[in-house]
């Protein structure tokens, strides 16, 4: 049970909350235990389809004998191959210094480096490693990822500068169906100025246009998406489809609460006096 919990005691069986939570910490340090022996047998197995020339069928082979995707069968072997060249690779997985997850994020990371920088970022993980386990330490993947991310533009700044431009090359813009029928869209490429006009241009395109606009924050940017977009049918009222426009000033400030009748009804007054 954590710490500060205690007053639970009362309500909750407590013995058998201790048991379970130490069954299921053990059953998680033994998952990287039982990965190191996986990987390799990939490894080999990978070995020996590349000496017929077969290597290109590793990655099926694989997710039929583990009946997984060949997403997560490629991401086994590319992971394999990367701990296979580092020093100790498959010694911290298995010892547990590094865990399942982290030691996708370590091939990953890793994997765009040539020989001499791969070493070089390995040995500084390693050390970091064995200093969060005396300290006790846990790096969550995505904390990982950041240490690493920086370590691999330190060690070769010239060679990120390049990534980062074929993939901004590779930019997409993608949609996905999901079950309940709606679509999901998404961006891919974008810099980081350019996402930032992208976003600021939604919000202000679905900023509330009066009183009456109850809509969250949320639909109104879908609503400015699929308006914008053409498309055939709108969530939106028709009275929030065009934004009124709101007369400034003397002083050039806006003035709030007036709209295209408070216009009309001044330029009206305004025409009578000059009668």
């Amino acid at each position: 049970m954590a710490v500060g919990q205690q007053a639970l005691g009362r309500a909750l069986d407590v013995g058998r909350i201790r048991v379970l939570e130490d069954r299921l910490g053990v059953r998680e340090t033994e998952r990287p235990a039982a990965h190191g022996p996986l990987l390799r047998d990939v490894l080999a197995l990978h070995d020996l389809y590349s000496r017929e020339g077969f290597g290109v069928s590793t990655v099926s082979q694989v997710a039929l004998v583990l009946r997984c995707s060949e997403f997560r069968a490629g991401e086994l072997l590319g992971t394999a191959v990367v701990l296979a060249d580092l020093p100790g690779g498959f010694e911290a997985l298995e010892c547990g210094l590094l865990g399942v997850e982290q030691s996708a994020v370590v091939a990953r990371q890793l994997q765009p480096l040539d020989g001499p920088a791969r070493l070089q970022v390995w040995s500084r993980l390693q050390e970091r490693l064995l200093a969060d386990d005396t300290t006790g330490v846990q790096r969550t993947p995505a904390r990982l990822r950041e240490l690493l991310s920086g370590w691999v533009i330190e060690a070769d700044p010239a060679a990120a500068v390049e990534r980062r431009r074929a993939a901004t090359q590779d930019g997409d813009v993608d949609y996905r169906r999901r079950d309940d029928g709606l679509v999901d869209l998404a961006a891919y490429g974008l810099t980081g100025p350019d996402a930032h006009a992208c976003l600021a241009r939604i919000r202000a395109s679905a900023a509330p246009v009066g009183l009456g606009d109850d809509r969250p924050a949320s639909a109104g940017s879908m609503c400015w998406s699929t308006c914008s977009w053409g498309a055939t049918r709108c969530r939106c009222r028709p009275m929030t489809r065009t934004r009124r426009t709101t007369p400034p000033s003397r002083s050039g400030a806006l003035r709030p609460g007036r709209g295209r009748r408070a216009v009309a009804g001044r330029a009206r007054r305004c025409r009578a006096a000059r009668s």
